[in-house]
């Protein structure tokens, strides 16, 4: 065999026909994708809607994944106009991060609500966790009676390739595609035959004001929330920030002490550090900051409120007149939004 050979196959990571050496298994995107972290990933927005289009086009269910800590910023905007609401089923993934205490008829209601604020309709909701099997065994018997290809396409690391997996591996096939704490991985659609059908997992859209779209795989890792959230409380104190593994950073003035609450990675590290000597040391910061000032008065609003910050955390609101000073890495996605915990 001459030096110049070339061997074209299948890479398992992202399902496209690409040359890959004879010794080695993935393609060299993948491969970097899976022991360093680096992510090779130019899905556009046009490619983006080219997906969309195809799936129009295209017969079948879709399934949209989101994930429940970031559920707005998941849902892909105008979906109604390339799936109608018959063929659209809506899986809501992570669960099992959610404390026990939550009502999940509330937070049924709570995810009606922001869809239609959306604009979105579509004929099932599923609550699920990829992880935990939750879910699984009834999506698994709801594709039983359905001979139609099955689409499932969703924002990258809301664990939609995970609940591909678990499904094959309900029904004993193989699937061999690259699921880790990697943005994009999937990179070209990638097919199964399921029972009676096809199943397709299409690669993951990037939402370019997700923090976890700036880390490597490590810091990914330690960031991102997948196990039972434990609620930190804390007392404001005017005079200290809360800096949280020295990537994000908040100060809460009001007339008077109140209680808060936040939810990050378990793992994470919170530190108070002295306010005046962090807003000095700003400019000398190699990773720079944006500072963002919030004023929010719960009297204003008939609901508790959080603020969500899109793939860091979430702070739930007092109920009180604040002043929020929030500095976060340029361009990343924050909203206040209905609180998980209601009256």
């Amino acid at each position: 065999m001459t030096k110049n050979t070339k061997y074209f196959k299948t890479c398992p990571g992202c399902g496209l026909e690409k040359e890959i050496k004879e010794e080695q298994t993935y393609c060299k995107s993948c491969f970097k994708a899976l022991h360093y972290g680096e992510i090779e990933n130019n899905l556009t927005p046009i490619k983006q809607a080219n997906i969309l289009k195809e799936i129009k086009k295209n017969k079948g269910e879709v399934f949209l994944v989101t994930d429940i800590l970031t559920f707005r910023t998941n849902l892909v905007k105008k979906i109604n106009n390339y799936v109608s609401p018959y063929r659209l089923t809506i899986i809501i993934n992570k669960i099992d991060v959610l404390p026990k205490s939550i009502n999940m008829n509330r937070l049924y209601q709570w995810t009606k609500k922001i869809l239609k604020e959306n604009g979105i309709e579509a004929k099932e909701l599923i609550f699920l966790s990829s992880l935990k099997n939750y879910g699984i065994d009834y999506l698994n018997e709801r594709f039983l009676n359905n001979n139609s290809n099955l689409h499932f396409i969703g924002y990258s690391n809301v664990g939609k390739s995970t609940i591909i997996k678990a499904l094959a591996k309900v029904n004993n096939i193989e699937a061999k595609n690259i699921t880790s704490y990697t943005l994009g991985t999937t990179l070209g659609k990638i097919s199964l035959q399921y029972q009676t059908q096809e199943l397709i997992d299409y690669p993951g859209f990037i939402n370019n004001s997700n923090f976890l779209n700036f880390l490597s795989k490590k810091e990914i890792k330690k960031f991102i929330i997948d196990k039972e959230i434990k609620t930190r409380n804390y007392v404001n104190l005017e005079n200290k920030i809360i800096n949280i593994e020295n990537r994000w950073y908040f100060n809460i003035k009001t007339k008077e002490k109140v209680s808060f609450q936040i939810w990050i990675n378990n793992l994470l590290k919170i530190e108070r550090n002295n306010y005046e000597k962090f807003l000095l040391s700003l400019d000398n910061r190699e990773n720079k900051l944006t500072r963002i000032e919030i004023t929010f008065d719960s009297k204003l609003y008939a609901t508790k409120k959080m603020l969500v910050i899109v793939g860091l955390g979430i702070i739930f609101l007092p109920e009180q007149f604040i002043n929020i000073s929030l500095f976060l890495p340029e361009n990343i996605e924050w909203y206040i939004e209905d609180s998980f915990f209601q009256k």
